[in-house]
Order: C-alpha cells, then structure tokens, then sequence
C-alpha cells in the first residue's frame, strides 16, 4: 500500500495525538516528588557532587526513623540479594527481570514471581494504592525512574526499609527490630538481619508472631543465598564498612552548617535550593575505599585512633574529605576541627620563613649530637629538614628550628602562617609555646597548596555554586586574585626541601614517583600525627589520633599514615 503525502501527515499526527493521549491518561494523577517535599518540607536542599550528580537531599521527606549510616552490612546484603540484585547498577527498572516475571507468570497462568525493584517498592509504598492495575504498574516505573534520578541509592534504600512492611503491625526497620528482638538495628546479627530481609517477600504470612518455624525456614534459605553469593563483590558476611559510603557524610554535613553564609541573607524561606559542591564522587570513592583497607588491614592498632583525611586541587577546592573512622558512631568532623595542635608542623613555617629571608638550603648549623653529651656536629638546613632530630626543646622543635626562630621572631613566622592563609589574629609571643599552636586539616591543606602554587595564596572552598528552584544562581564561586605572598624562589626552596625529606630523609616509603612533596610531623605522645604533601595535581592532608599515649607506637603511626598517603597519590590521579 502507498501512501500519499497528506496520508503520512494524518498517521504521524495520530500517533501523536495517540502517545500524547497515552502519557496525559498515565501520568496527569501522577504525583508529584517535588511538590510532596515542597508541601512537607519549607526547605528542600539538593547536595551534588561536582558533576551534579546527586550526593544528598535534605528536607522533611527524606528524614526517617533511621539513617544509612545506622543500617549494618549484613541487613543491606540480605536485602539486595534477596529483593534486587542489580539494585546498585540500575536506574529505577530491572527489565530482563520484568520479562523473565512475565514468562514465568504467563506459564503459571497466575503471579508467581515479581518483576519489581526496591526503587518501584518504594514508588509504590510512597504514592500508589495497592490494587494491581496496568495503569498503576506504569505508574510505578515512571515514579521508579523519578525517583532515581531525585535521591541516591543510599536514600532510596533508607527509605524503602523506614517504610517497609515487616508483618504483625510493624512498619519500618526499626520498629520490627525492637518487636522481634528488641534490639537496635545497628546491632542486628547476619542472622537476625536474614530473618527480617526474609519477611519482605510476604510478611504476614512469615511472621515469626504467626509462624515461628516458617519465619526460621525462610530466614536458613536467604542466609543460604547470602552463602551462595558470598563471591560478588560487595556483599561479605560481616564486612566492616565504617567508610565506604558513608564517611562523605562529613563533608556534606560541613556544606549543610555553612552555605547560608553564601547567601548574604537571602530569604529562603520556603525555597528549594541545589547546591554544587566540590567533592568528586571517584576521588571520594577512591579514599573511602583505600582508608577502609587500611583499617581492616590494621584494626588492633588502630582500635583507639581517629582519622581524618583532606584532598584538594590547586585551585583550593576540596574534593575528598573523611573526617574519622566511624560516622554512624561520632559525626564530629576531625578534618575541619581547629583545637589540633599541629606542634612539629610549626617547623615548616620556620624553614618557609628562613628561606624567604635569604637563608640558604645548604647553610650549615651546629647541633648537639644528643641530649646527654656536649659534642656539636654540623648539619645543613636541607638535611635538617629531611631527618627529624632525636633531641627536642622543651617547645617541642628542633634545635635547628629554634636558631631560625631566634634569628627571624615570632612576628615573622606568623606573617609567613598568615601567607599560608593562616588566620593568625591572636598570635602567641612566648616562643616555649609554639607547640601549643592550633590550628585543623584543611589549614594546613590549604598552606601546602600555596606552597604548591608558587607562593600564591590558596583558600579552600567546597560550594562552586547555589541555585534556587528557577535555576536562578544565588552564588557562583569566583577564583580569588592571583596574590603571590611570597617569592616564587621562596616556593621553589621549599619544595626542594619537601621533595628532599621525601627522598632521602624519614618519608622514603612514599616516594612513588619525582613529583611527590610532603612533611611529616607527630608531637610528644603521637596523640597527633600529621602527613601534608602534594603532587602535580593535588594536595593530601592526613592526620591521625591516638587518644591511647605511648610512645612506642610510633612505628605504626609513621608506617600507618605513610601507606594511606601513597596509596591515596598512587591511585587518585
């Protein structure tokens, strides 16, 4: 049959008026995500990585009796191994699931098996009524693919186990753990996490209030396919996972306490504002990864410590940051805390200072060869700075740094801090206490980068932009002046310096490649350590906290904090 022009015109346009018909008949009742938060909730923020995917919401709806961080690994394998095992790689839909449902189903000549994902559990928990229609089946893929595209898997999965059926009245994770074993659910066994994740499929009828021994038979059968599958990545009996996931919570709690003071007090009331941040989803990746290695790798010696870890470019942004070694247990940022003392980090100022000032790299000093002889021995500043002395003043620094401080004052080492972009208003004019210094992570991160960019200051930042609902930008982060603080030569010195310790001094095991430049420091008790260093791309801050005082420990701080940094510039490029 041939069709002439005006008749391929009048088929395109009845298929048009037939899919648009389609689409308003699916989706004009289809509620809406947006407006359910904006009507629960007087603000809405949207957290992003620094592609714009999605990091966090924060509002009304996506509150719950319980948060991620809280939910034990094994309840989260149990869960996804028995409801949706591509629940991490899809967007909304399982569609080979869906087709493999239909043919079982249409062989069975009844519903025997489900098609459906958390994500369209979860759409039709939220917004849909139960009756089993094609039209509510639509809806609930599209709200699925909504849903996807609004929240992250972390949330959708809090969410979906915050609204869950559990059988006998319970609705919610938290209720059903206290009603069947009255217990919190960050304290949930594999066992008792199989037995809840094995109510989902009919929870009613497994309850172990109504059926003890039926609850107990599906409970054996899903720890029987968490054995099967113990071989997929990602899903280990028991796996700590104090980091991965959710050690990013830090960061953005930091950006939820301090982006109004980007609005210059902008009303927003009522509004729903999207933030761009300065976290990379891969780098944050990376490092949540490589610090939970460690820690497995390390747990009796790093029971009592706290960690914290800072990685920038050299623009000043911060794009990964860990701030301790547990989130669900102490959300107190360890990262961005300016009580620290950075006691021998205060030495690089006054090798900063001294270079700034003339001195040279290979200028000779005489030292005492220890703290019980008087015999003197010659060193220069450059093997100085690479090798850290035995004997120590009472202010905590060397006898080196002590004739630079003597010769250039105090005044001077602050004004180099303050080049740093150090905040040094009230400066300390005792030099005995200099080890008392203060000052947290992203400080120091942020003196290093200027040291990296040649002497030009470099403040940190985390928010690159702010929008409201209207895409109508609140905040657009400009790139400060280019000020170089001091000379280019002077930066040059000191990486010398730095590039030298790495080299041949105490941080040879980090020398992976010619372009790494770092210091490290710890005071008396190493209840502080610290690793500050950089390559051609980025800035790496660590410290670590040893709240149990023994000076023995020193070899598994230095050689702890040594491997997380090189592995972190091994890995993050």
């Amino acid at each position: 049959m041939i069709f002439n022009g005006k008749a391929k015109l009048l088929i395109v346009i009845s298929l048009i008026i037939l899919i648009g018909s389609l689409i308003f008949y699916y989706c004009y009742d289809l509620p809406s995500l947006e407006k359910l938060e904006r009507k629960q909730s007087q603000l809405i923020i949207h957290i992003d990585y620094n592609d714009s995917s999605r990091l966090l919401n924060e509002s009304e709806i996506s509150s719950g009796e319980i948060d991620f961080f809280q939910i034990p690994n094994q309840l989260i394998n149990a869960v996804i191994l028995t409801e949706d095992r591509k629940f991490f790689s899809h967007q909304g839909l399982d569609y080979l699931a869906i087709i493999r449902a239909y043919i079982v189903n249409k062989k069975a000549g009844k519903i025997v098996q489900g098609g459906s994902t958390i994500t369209q559990q979860l759409a039709k928990m939220l917004f849909l009524q139960p009756q089993k229609t094609f039209k509510r089946k639509i809806q609930e893929a599209i709200l699925a693919l909504q849903l996807e595209q609004y929240f992250t898997k972390e949330q959708i999965l809090t969410f979906y186990l915050n609204h869950a059926y559990f059988g006998s009245g319970n609705y919610g994770i938290k209720q059903a753990s206290k009603e069947y074993f009255n217990k919190k659910v960050s304290d949930l066994t594999l066992e008792e996490s199989a037995l809840l994740a094995g109510l989902l499929k009919a929870p009613s009828k497994i309850s172990p209030k109504n059926d003890h021994n039926l609850a107990r038979q599906r409970a054996n059968i899903v720890l029987e396919i968490i054995k099967k599958n113990n071989h997929i990545q990602g899903f280990k009996n028991n796996q700590s996972s104090d980091f991965i996931g959710k050690a990013r919570f830090y960061f953005s709690d930091y950006v939820l306490k301090n982006y109004q003071k980007f609005l210059d007090s902008k009303n927003i009331f009522n509004q729903e504002l999207t933030i761009i941040s300065t976290l990379d989803k891969k780098t944050q990746d990376n490092i949540e990864q490589i610090t939970q290695s460690l820690f497995n790798e390390n747990k009796k010696e790093l029971e009592s410590r706290q960690i914290a870890v800072v990685v920038s470019d050299y623009s000043g942004a911060i794009i990964a940051m860990i701030g301790g070694n547990n989130y669900g247990k102490n959300s107190f940022n360890h990262a961005i805390d300016q009580t620290k003392s950075i006691d021998a980090m205060f030495d690089n100022f006054i090798y900063l200072s001294a270079l700034d000032n003339e001195i040279k790299i290979n200028e000779v000093f005489s030292v005492g060869l220890n703290d019980y002889s008087n015999q003197k021995t010659a060193i220069t500043l450059q093997s100085a700075f690479a090798n850290e002395l035995s004997s120590k003043s009472a202010n905590g620094l060397s006898p080196i740094s002590n004739q630079l401080l003597n010769k250039l004052s105090l005044k001077k080492i602050y004004e180099t801090m303050q080049w740093c972009g150090f905040d040094k208003k009230n400066n300390l004019t005792d030099q005995s206490l200099v080890n008392q210094e203060l000052a947290s992570l992203v400080d120091l991160v942020s003196a290093f980068a200027t040291i990296a960019n040649d002497g030009f200051k470099i403040s940190p930042y985390f928010i690159s932009q702010i929008s409201d609902s209207n895409k109508n930008i609140l905040y657009q982060k400009n790139h400060d002046p280019t000020t170089r603080f001091f000379k280019k030569n002077t930066a040059s010195k000191m990486k010398e310096l730095l590039r030298y310790k790495v080299q041949r001094g105490n941080l040879k095991n980090i020398n992976i490649s010619d372009n790494i430049f770092a210091s490290i420091s710890n005071n008396a008790d190493f209840s502080n350590n610290w690793l500050i260093g950089f390559d051609n791309s980025k800035i790496i801050g660590i410290w670590l906290g040893n709240n149990k005082k023994n000076k023995s420990l020193k070899p598994i701080e230095t050689k702890i904090i040594t491997d997380l940094f090189a592995n972190i510039a091994r890995i993050v490029r």
